[in-house]
């Protein structure tokens, strides 16, 4: 029930309860009034007759006396007047009458008594008038009062709370523009300036956080970047070592033809090889470029299994100078997820690098990729892809383990790494609403699984 009824009710009521005790009080007033009127003129009536019988009777006119109560008895025919003999006279009970005696006196002695009654019918008949009046004015009264009540009710404080809820809801529903337009000064105008400058500084407030968001994402955007140059400088030396094979090959393909040794097929072949040469060169430059490179890359579907590959590419020269070799497990797909390809690729390759620096010895790393339906804590389980990164390395110990994702953490020799690597892959898994486990020990190896939710 809204506000301004319960105000129309709560003064209502009681101004009602007031107009009709005060009604029933002034009908009783009213009514009493008359009675003791009516009781007067009544005995004054009777008195006076009565002064006319007793001047008569000291005449010794009796029957002149009876002539005159009958008289005045048939001129009033709400009325009855009877002559009663004899020294004393009781009252008799007459409902709906109105009775009184008056003895007349003759010298010393009563020889009788004049007995008056009046019908209450005509008294009746007035004081239902009075009642219906009474009534009448007190209904007009209590309706002018609602009328009063609601409008002040609706104008005074119906329409200012609906423009303060007003406010509050736009406020809910994140409209900070507006304003509540309340142009009243009390309590209600003062809640309507407290609500107009919270909006002004939620506002504020919700642009600063604005801009301080854009500042952070942009930070650490250059802080991917910044992890991902380095991730290239690895590579680079990797990339210089897989070049000089090929080159060498396309050099001597090269002097061969220039010096007119190779004719025929073998010149066919020999630029062929050449040819072969510069693509597998072109190919390493394009995978470390594109990889290196700052791009817009907006969230779309992404299949997991293509991204591994492309990662595994990616960081082959560092792998195959570690003697390190790639295997990839796939289980039961489709491995489809939703996110940027540079940042999930990221994570890959820094998490392949990571297995290729654990194992200084080589060995083997293997890539599982599986499809698992489980949830994270409390929450309600969910298709996730799971990519688990399995080395055979020298491990890490518990203390080592619980710090591996704080930034600037790392167990490298000062100048191999930055301790941003990790930190930089577990918020890139985090922003794509997925998480990293890690399973190690010391040599036994360790195993990252990274979780990404899973697109139908």
């Amino acid at each position: 029930m809204r506000l301004a009824p319960k105000l129309i009710l709560a003064l209502t009521l009681p101004i009602c309860a007031v107009i009709t005790v005060h009604a029933m009080w002034s009908i009783d007033a009213v009514v009493e009034r008359m009675r003791r009127t009516a009781a007067t003129d009544l005995h004054l009536r009777g008195r006076t007759l009565a002064l006319a019988v007793e001047a008569m009777l000291a005449r010794g006119d009796e029957a002149g006396a009876r002539r005159l109560v009958d008289a005045v008895s048939a001129e009033y025919e709400q009325s009855e007047v009877r002559w009663v003999p004899g020294a004393s006279a009781d009252v008799p009970a007459r409902p709906d009458h109105l009775v009184q005696v008056v003895p007349v006196h003759a010298g010393a002695q009563v020889p009788g008594h004049l007995l008056l009654s009046v019908s209450s019918a005509t008294a009746r008949d007035e004081v239902r008038e009075i009642v219906v009046h009474t009534a009448v004015t007190a209904a007009l009264l209590l309706v002018a009062c609602g009328l009063m009540i609601a409008l002040a009710s609706v104008r005074l404080v119906g329409r200012p709370l609906a423009a303060v809820a007003g406010q509050v809801r736009r406020i809910a529903d994140g409209d900070l523009t507006g304003r509540a337009a309340v142009d009243s000064d009390d309590e209600i105008g003062r809640l309507a300036e407290q609500v107009n400058a919270m909006t002004a500084r939620l506002r504020e407030t919700r642009e600063a956080l604005t801009k301080e968001a854009e500042r952070r994402v942009a930070a650490l955007d250059e802080l991917r970047h910044a992890e991902r140059l380095k991730t290239v400088g690895q590579l680079a030396s990797g990339v210089a070592h897989e070049l000089g094979t090929p080159l060498n090959v396309v050099a001597g393909r090269a002097r061969m033809i220039a010096r007119g040794q190779v004719e025929g097929k073998d010149l066919v072949e020999s630029a062929n090889i050449i040819v072969e040469q510069t693509q597998r060169m072109s190919k390493l430059i394009t995978h470390l470029l594109t990889y290196a490179r700052r791009r817009p890359s907006p969230r779309q579907k992404l299949d997991l299994a293509a991204q591994i590959d492309h990662a595994i590419t990616l960081v082959e020269p560092l792998t195959r100078k570690a003697r390190v070799t790639p295997r990839i497990e796939a289980g039961v797909g489709p491995f489809v997820v939703e996110g940027d390809t540079a940042q999930v690729e990221q994570v890959l390759a820094n998490l392949l690098m990571n297995a290729t620096q654990a194992m200084p010895d080589g060995g083997e790393v293997t890539v599982k990729l599986e499809r698992v339906h489980e949830a994270r804590d409390e929450e309600t389980p969910i298709d996730f892809v799971r990519v688990s990164v399995i080395d055979q390395g020298i491990g890490m110990s518990p203390e080592v383990r619980a710090r591996i994702f704080e930034p600037f953490f790392t167990t490298k020799d000062v100048g191999a790494g930055t301790g941003l690597g990790l930190s930089v892959a577990y918020g890139i898994v985090r922003d794509h609403g997925g998480w990293i486990d890690v399973d190690s020990a010391p040599g036994e190896g360790t195993t990252f699984r990274v979780h990404f939710p899973a697109v139908a």
